[in-house]
């Protein structure tokens, strides 16, 4: 094709252009068009390519599985993930947030609920929704806030939600989630986010679970994933972040370790809502200064909001584990250590696991344990007790869910305590 657009006097011979026409002028003009042609050709190669590339990283970098705001971070550094670099301008892609809630109602004015169990049901990938795991359903939520609870706090799995390292949320999870939230929000309910994972995280190139503070790797996934958890509800005022569910394997001074880039990662990408920090050994308010989380945690303040609870756990039978249908005795005592620490730091407290049965051994220790409570509400700002949720068995000796929700409803002898210390 190109030796035919070539002038008549012009032909290839074996490769070379050779003029049967001896004028050198004519030799020239043609010599010329030729590297004329040659650079217009590289220079369309060039801008050509750079176009193409420009587009393919465009792509690269979008996220659009759902109707989102992509948001990125002004002048902050990142440090606590490896393929996340210092910025200080407004380009970091990847992370989405939910828009904002075109309704906000007035969210009622306390801390105290239940927790609905059932999300974190059998943990891991490739489980069905509605027959491995499921998430409350409205019919509870209407029930506790016509009571006059304020708040839920709602367990998930990790796995589930962040299956892939460094990479976006599994948005259908997470809009199994959002559901729970906005009918809340519609109710003016609170939600604790809670992932229930007991401070390890799985990594599916490796199908390894991490040790959160332990694996260096593992608390770059935990900071990556509450930072895609942060931005994504940063929008949500009725939402609290539950940074874990009872740690246990690591030291207090390793998840100390592995919870504070976490903390800073939500704050890094905008949000500001309140985050509820666990302590090791099952959090435990009776435990928290002889295992080491009050020497760990004592004055803290790498929280930039300073917008923080730490949140604790206690049960009343004799080892606080929560497996016996019998009390212990004078149970409040085990707040007192606990509760003394917080006041010394100025902290608050939140009791995010509690619960007894009713085992006669129970009948004066619940009413004390709640006056505790109560009576220092300075230091602890609310409770949820464990707890109600969809598949729990009605003869679970701490089920909070009513026996029915169709009327006539018949409350559980526990609720009538609560109600009178909300």
């Amino acid at each position: 094709m190109f030796q035919q657009n070539l002038p008549s006097s012009i032909k290839i011979d074996i490769g070379s252009i050779q003029k049967i026409s001896s004028r050198p002028s004519r030799r020239s003009v043609i010599y010329g068009k030729c590297c004329n042609f040659l650079i217009i050709f590289l220079v369309a190669l060039v801008v050509s390519t750079a176009i193409i590339l420009s587009i393919v990283l465009t792509k690269m970098k979008t996220t659009t599985s759902i109707t989102t705001t992509t948001i990125g971070l002004t002048s902050v550094s990142i440090n606590y993930q490896t393929n996340l670099t210092t910025t200080s301008s407004n380009n970091i892609t990847g992370y989405i947030s939910y828009p904002i809630p075109t309704s906000i109602p007035t969210l009622i004015n306390n801390f105290k609920g239940p927790n609905l169990s059932g999300g974190e049901f059998n943990s891991g990938i490739g489980k069905r929704y509605g027959y491995d795991y499921i998430y409350p359903s409205s019919r509870e939520i209407d029930y506790y806030m016509s009571e006059g609870f304020g708040i839920i706090r709602m367990p998930f799995d990790m796995t589930r939600a962040y299956p892939v390292p460094y990479s976006s949320l599994n948005m259908t999870e997470m809009n199994y989630m959002k559901t729970v939230v906005d009918y809340c929000l519609s109710k003016g309910m609170h939600v604790i986010l809670d992932p229930h994972n007991y401070g390890v995280i799985y990594d599916s190139r490796t199908g390894v679970q991490r040790l959160i503070g332990v694996d260096v790797e593992g608390t770059n996934l935990f900071a990556d994933f509450w930072a895609r958890m942060g931005a994504l509800y940063m929008n949500y005022p009725n939402v609290l972040f539950g940074l874990m569910n009872e740690p246990n394997t690591q030291s207090a001074v390793q998840w100390y370790t592995g919870a504070i880039p976490s903390i800073q990662a939500i704050r890094a990408v905008g949000a500001t809502q309140l985050i509820l920090i666990p302590g090791t050994s099952w959090t435990g308010a009776h435990s928290w200064v002889s295992s080491g989380n009050a020497a760990a945690w004592n004055g803290f303040n790498g929280d930039p909001m300073n917008n923080f609870v730490f949140e604790m756990h206690q049960y009343l039978d004799s080892d606080s584990s929560g497996t016996h249908p019998t009390c212990g005795t004078n149970c409040f005592t085990s707040l007192q250590a606990a509760t003394a620490w917080l006041a010394t730091n100025g902290f608050k407290g939140f009791l995010g696991e509690f619960a007894w049965s009713n085992d006669s051994s129970c009948t004066n220790e619940g009413p004390a344990f709640l006056d505790y409570l109560s009576n220092y509400s300075n230091v602890w700002m609310g409770w949820t007790w464990w707890c109600g949720g969809p598949w729990y068995p009605s003869t679970y000796m701490f089920m909070l869910d009513p026996i029915s929700f169709t009327a006539p409803i018949i409350n559980r002898p526990q609720m009538a305590l609560l109600l009178q210390h909300l």
